[in-house]
């Protein structure tokens, strides 16, 4: 007699398991209107300038679009776009306090040094965008709010790679 009620028991578990999961979830429906407008919606956020969606952000201006970093460092950041030998670099350096300039990163398009961050497609051509990043030495002329302010710009360096995709 147990062996029997737990067979009805079980099988009564498995039907509403089976059952009861169809009912939540109700027939599915296809509607292509909804789905051209969702698409629609998508395509116009997209072409949308990333510095109007993001206005805390500025643009670093290169031949393969604007690479996207904090606003807030836009006093203290200075950038240089170098072209030799088919590669493209930025090079970005920082002033803080009466410091003298330091070398943050430099960011190469095409370039073999480095660590790969991303890449970017112009034309059909995938190109390989590396980063070198540079070792700052803090002497006891540094106070902590500098030294902070230096770690945590080159800490945004992750805003540029975030938003790398937007190029191309």
């Amino acid at each position: 007699m147990k062996k029997y009620l737990a067979l009805v028991v079980t099988v009564i578990l498995l039907s509403v398991m089976l059952f009861g999961c169809e009912s939540e979830t109700g027939p599915v429906v296809t509607d292509t209107t909804q789905t051209e407008t969702q698409t629609e919606a998508v395509t116009e956020t997209t072409t949308e300038d990333p510095l109007t969606l993001n206005p805390s952000l500025m643009g670093i201006a290169t031949k393969y679009g604007e690479l996207l970093y904090p606003k807030r460092w836009n006093d203290m950041l200075r950038t240089n776009v170098v072209e030799k030998d088919g590669i493209s670099t930025v090079e970005m350096f920082a002033t803080v306090g009466e410091h003298e300039e330091i070398h943050l990163y430099d960011i190469l398009f095409d370039g073999e040094d480095g660590v790969c961050i991303g890449a970017v497609t112009i034309d059909g051509v995938k190109i390989y965008v590396n980063l070198l990043s540079y070792d700052v030495d803090f002497d006891e002329t540094w106070t902590e709010e500098e030294e902070l302010t230096v770690l945590a710009m080159k800490e945004d360096i992750n805003y540029l790679i975030d938003t790398l995709n937007e190029l191309g």
